[in-house]
């Protein structure tokens, strides 16, 4: 079944086959589905985007929400934003949501990891905590290079990301 999603991929254009990945959302198995999202990701529709949402925040397998909030961020669309925050509030998938908004080049993404990035504590030792402390500022660095910052976001991005780099621990 895996190699015959991963073929039925270059038809994507095919209004059928869409809704053939579009049913696959709903099966049993967590690599069907994975697939599913990542095709419906290269031919995403803005009417995929509840399915995308109840996937992100309600599969039962961590991976599929993971896989989902990569699949929005990949979107790039800016709707796909408050389903992102939600998702970074479960501790399982906020990396795949703090990197998928980094993905999507937007104020509101940018505002959204400086403030996840302002709840650390400042002498981050957990693994955990460095790495999602890594995403985000990766994430941070991706939207400021990339869309027009107003001036007053410059010294909050640069108080922010200095904090980090001005303790030793990290």
């Amino acid at each position: 079944r895996n190699k015959a999603f991963h073929g039925l991929k270059k038809y994507l254009h095919k209004k059928r086959v869409r809704k053939t990945f579009l049913r696959a959302l709903d099966h049993p198995s967590r690599v069907i589905r994975m697939y599913a999202l990542d095709a419906l990701q290269q031919a995403f529709e803005p009417s995929y985007l509840p399915k995308f949402a109840e996937k992100a925040l309600g599969d039962p397998d961590k991976h599929v929400r993971d896989t989902a909030c990569w699949a929005l961020g990949s979107t790039q669309i800016p709707e796909a934003i408050p389903i992102l925050k939600q998702a970074s509030q479960d501790p399982e998938t906020t990396k795949a949501a703090y990197y998928a908004l980094g993905c999507i080049c937007h104020l509101e993404s940018l505002h959204i990891l400086l403030s996840a990035l302002r709840s650390y504590p400042k002498h981050v030792k957990r693994l955990e905590e460095i790495i999602l402390v890594a995403i985000a500022l990766r994430g941070v660095y991706n939207i400021a290079t990339t869309i027009e910052i107003p001036d007053g976001t410059h010294e909050e991005i640069r108080q922010t990301v200095l904090s980090f780099l001005e303790h030793p621990n990290h």
